[in-house]
């Protein structure tokens, strides 16, 4: 892929030349586009783009070039250049069928049009110039009312000075000018009521809603919220124009489906959020077995009342038809409405849920041996069942291995069918750069898709390529900003770069989103013990809610802030209630024997014949799980542990070693720094200094912050006896 050369941030302000295309002019020195003679509002950015794409007509312009270009050594999200791409766009009146710019699926921009260079003539009478490059928020918001498409005007005069008068005396209404900006080709489709009156035909509503939004979520120029950004919002009482500014969109997509017999009636309005005009709307009343043609005409008509320009490839994929058969579609949707519960965690039994999906996917296969969609999603839930341990059995991976390479065999280009592949060499091989690989396909035919940029997200953090992954979790935020999910993933990828704070505020994101969750709380507490703030950590912990009592990782973060206080006594009774095997942030796994954390607080408060027996406790409980046949690394580095902590360090480091040198740090970034961890821990308590100093170190030389901190070092007992040799004034404050 070849990159622009130009250096970042040289914008070309040549005086004697401008650029023409058509009916349009570039002033460089004046920094104004204009049509014909009367000038375009166009924000100062999105000139500079548009004079770096015109200025080289043809060449393919990397979105990366572009970006470095517009916001030199500056770190922006993608959406920037997004939106001012779908700016320049629509100052150029560049519809459905672009004549001026080109969109290069996963690569970047080229200008196609003739560009003629020509001496300048400055015209009779100049428009205002557009500012310098720290543009306001306001004068965004200026430039959008311009260039949204106009569908009714007042008279000036009289009308306009009254409301100029409202308008102050009511200062109020007017836009906070530090919120975000609202891309003009934003949408959300909210979910489809369904008019039926029984529960038991919710599916074919959704399935509706489903299938339209995933059609207008491959157009690359449309920015469409995803599913689970709009599920809650069923209330009808409700304003679509009110919804629309909730969700920070400009459109809002809302509809009812009823079916009866073999007839299906479905009315759809398009509102545009900012007066709450419908800028479009159709009632469809057809036989049952037209829905396809029902669905392809509801997405081809939004996407042309929002004059969004659309590749050739894009226009396929929205005629696309997944099956023709109606009984399978049916329990293909059925089948789907159980999926969504389970990827919302709304699923009452989780494992029977999943079990239930794929019997309808089978179903709906067997109807349609050649229905690439529903093996692509079959593959997806019973990869998700391996991962979340709802179904163990080998079988069911091997299963979803052959059905996502058969999804890909029958439609090459599905982005179902890549992801579904991609999330096999994730979840089952562990082979992170194949996953990538494949969600990087996906994502190129489903653009807008949330779900892909988490995928993408996952495997760039386990990849150690934590920037990147931030940036994805920030893309599907954009899309699911309601998502408490993302912002929690979000928080995680922050603390693993150590930047705590930043990551408490994510977290903080994410019990807005859902104030019953404690996951959330949990983890703020555990980043604020990794920045040092041992005191804000406890008093965060104090004020968890008595539901966080239900969740075993109470009991390991409680153990760990006495821990860092050093108070032997809180340790133990924070262990008091809790189940034999906990999680801890102190450990590599979910299955840390309490025992162990009891012989370490006792060992702490000087009472070593108590800790021995808790010591010997633990490796009984490790054994016995060992001779049940449980050889996953976890409990092997649970042995170890155990073994260094009652004395026996030959054996505990040789099974320490075996595990790290199986599982180096540039193998998974996210999983192998705990155990890299636990063996410097091992080293300390086996007299080698030198190396569990070396190990330390190397861990804070990488995005380990998810388990290591100088912080941490610092006031962690497990450490004492080599911190010196780790020279903390080496690296930066946390």
């Amino acid at each position: 892929m070849k990159e622009s050369s130009e250096e970042p941030g040289s914008i070309d302000l040549t005086e004697g030349c401008v650029y023409v295309f058509g009916r349009f002019r570039a002033d460089p020195a004046e920094r104004r586009l204009y049509r014909d003679a009367e000038p375009v509002a166009l924000t100062a950015k999105g000139f500079d783009l548009l004079l770096a794409l015109i200025e080289d007509p043809g060449r393919l312009k990397t979105r990366e070039a572009l970006i470095e270009r517009l916001w030199p050594r500056t770190i922006v999200e993608e959406n920037n250049l997004s939106w001012n791409i779908r700016a320049v766009r629509k100052a150029l009146d560049d519809g459905e069928d672009p004549a001026w710019i080109e969109t290069v699926r996963g690569h970047g921009y080229r200008f196609v049009g003739e560009v003629r260079r020509q001496p300048r003539t400055p015209p009779a009478a100049l428009a205002p110039v557009a500012p310098p490059e720290n543009e306001s928020e306001t004068e965004a918001r200026i430039d959008r009312a311009v260039l949204r498409r106009r569908r009714w005007w007042l008279p000036v005069g009289s009308l306009m000075l009254a409301l100029a008068v409202a308008w102050i005396a009511l200062g109020s209404w007017f836009p906070d000018p530090e919120a975000e900006p609202v891309d003009p080709n934003s949408l959300a489709v909210l979910p489809f009521a369904n008019l039926d009156g029984t529960a038991d035909d919710g599916w074919f509503a959704a399935g509706i809603q489903s299938t339209i939004l995933a059609k207008l979520a491959a157009i690359a120029d449309l920015k469409v919220l995803s599913r689970s950004a709009t599920q809650d919002l069923t209330d009808l009482q409700r304003e679509a124009a009110e919804l629309a500014r909730e969700l920070g969109v400009a459109f809002v997509l809302e509809g009812t489906v009823q079916r009866h017999e073999q007839r299906i009636n479905v009315n759809v309005v398009l509102v545009d959020g900012a007066n709450g005009q419908h800028a479009w709307g159709q009632t469809y009343t057809r036989e049952v077995g037209d829905v396809f043609e029902v669905q392809n005409d509801i997405a081809e008509q939004v996407a042309r009342a929002l004059r969004v320009a659309m590749t050739r490839s894009e226009r396929s994929q929205m005629q696309f038809v997944p099956t023709r058969n109606l009984a399978a579609y049916d329990n293909f949707l059925r089948a789907e409405y159980l999926a969504e519960q389970i990827a919302a965690q709304r699923a009452q039994d989780p494992a029977a849920t999943a079990a239930e999906a794929r019997r309808l996917y089978r179903l709906a296969i067997a109807d349609d041996p050649t229905f690439a969609l529903a093996w692509a999603r079959l593959s997806y839930v019973e990869s998700l069942s391996g991962w979340y341990y709802l179904d163990t059995d080998p079988a069911t991976q091997r299963s979803a291995d052959q059905a996502a390479r058969t999804a890909v065999a029958l439609a090459p280009d599905l982005p179902q069918g890549h992801l579904a592949l991609g999330y096999v060499h994730y979840y089952r091989d562990r082979d992170y750069e194949r996953a990538l690989s494949e969600f990087e396909l996906a994502r190129v035919g489903q653009p807008g898709d949330g779900e892909i940029s988490v995928a993408i997200a996952s495997v760039l953090r386990r990849q150690g390529r934590v920037e990147g992954a931030i940036a994805a979790y920030e893309q599907a935020i954009s899309l699911d900003p309601r998502n408490p999910r993302w912002h929690l993933e979000r928080g995680h990828a922050l603390m693993m770069q150590r930047r705590y704070a930043d990551a408490v505020a994510s977290y903080d994101r994410s019990l807005a989103a859902n104030p019953d969750q404690d996951s959330a709380r949990l983890h703020r507490v555990i980043g604020r013990l990794m920045a040092g703030k041992v005191s804000e950590a406890a008093a965060d912990f104090q004020a968890l809610p008595p539901s966080a009592g239900e969740n075993r990782y109470r009991y390991g973060v409680g153990f760990a802030i006495a821990w860092l206080q050093r108070d032997s006594a809180t340790a133990l009774t924070a262990l008091d209630s809790a189940p034999d095997w906990v999680i801890t942030p102190f450990q590599p796994t979910t299955r840390t024997p309490k025992a162990l954390l009891r012989g370490m607080a006792l060992q702490l408060g000087n009472n070593e014949d108590a800790a021995t027996e808790a010591f010997a406790l633990a490796g009984k409980q490790v054994s016995e799980r060992l001779a049940e046949g449980d050889q996953d690394r976890n409990i092997h580095i649970m042995q170890a542990l155990v073994l260094a902590y009652s004395g026996e360090s030959e054996t505990a480091l040789r099974i320490a070693r075996g595990i790290t040198d199986s599982l180096p740090l540039s193998r998974d970034a996210v999983t192998a720094p705990p155990f890299h961890l636990a063996l410097a821990e091992i080293e300390a308590l086996s007299g080698e200094p030198a190396q569990s100093a070396q190990h330390l170190r190397e861990l804070l030389d990488r995005p380990a912050g998810h388990v290591l901190s100088t912080a941490l070092i610092e006031a962690d007992a497990r450490f004492d006896r080599v911190r010196g040799e780790v020279r903390l004034s080496d690296y930066p404050s946390d």
